[in-house]
């Protein structure tokens, strides 16, 4: 049985598990920005909310299945790495497999889960809470890169904060541009354990 296709069901998990988290992130976040507002006078957001809704559904579909994959990969080569190792080291067929099942064990490990719970909610939300805004239409809204600046925060992230940019303008980040801070589209070195945040500059 190859490598493919013995991750699939462990891909089909992953799907099931992410696939509702991300609509729940989406909801949450996207009803603190309809909340916010109702507090500025935009009262009736009834439209807005149904084309959100169509919007979380496009992002699950767009970028949901790449999701799952590049988290199966990195398990991928992880096995192949196992391999290769047991191979290097002159190992026989039942002292390879041992080292296979050592690095599947679980699948994902306690520390990898935590980056990917990490990483997939913080890129829900942050794509909630910008397509929420958008949808709102609010004149001459822009938005703020934010960096956590501490000791964790990369030097390309640190760099990026307080810029500010249109509803439909991306942020320069290292040598990426994205849309949002953990934008999937963006390279995973700039994605991955992310904590910034976009925040909504309003025009007063």
């Amino acid at each position: 049985m190859s490598i493919d296709l013995a991750l699939r069901p462990h891909e089909a998990r992953l799907a099931a598990i992410l696939g509702p988290h991300w609509r729940r992130t989406f909801a949450v976040f996207g009803e603190r920005t309809f909340d916010a507002a109702k507090g500025l006078g935009v009262l009736d957001t009834k439209d807005a909310q149904s084309d959100f809704a169509q919007r979380t559904r496009r992002w699950i579909e767009l970028f949901g299945a790449d999701k799952v994959k590049a988290i199966s990969e990195t398990t991928k080569q992880r096995i192949i790495q196992a391999l290769d190792d047991g191979l290097a080291e002159g190992e026989g067929i039942a002292k390879i497999a041992k080292r296979i099942r050592e690095t599947g064990r679980g699948v994902i490990g306690a520390a990898r889960s935590l980056v990917i719970a990490r990483t997939e909610t913080h890129s829900a939300s942050q794509a909630a809470a910008t397509e929420s805004l958008d949808v709102l239409r609010l004149p001459e809204v822009r938005r703020e890169w934010v960096s956590s600046n501490d000791a964790r925060t990369r030097e390309t992230h640190r760099s990026a904060d307080g810029q500010i940019r249109g509803q439909n303008e991306p942020f320069d980040v290292g040598d990426a541009k994205l849309m949002y801070p953990g934008d999937p589209a963006g390279p995973p070195e700039e994605t991955v354990a992310c904590r910034c945040i976009a925040a909504a500059v309003m025009p007063d």
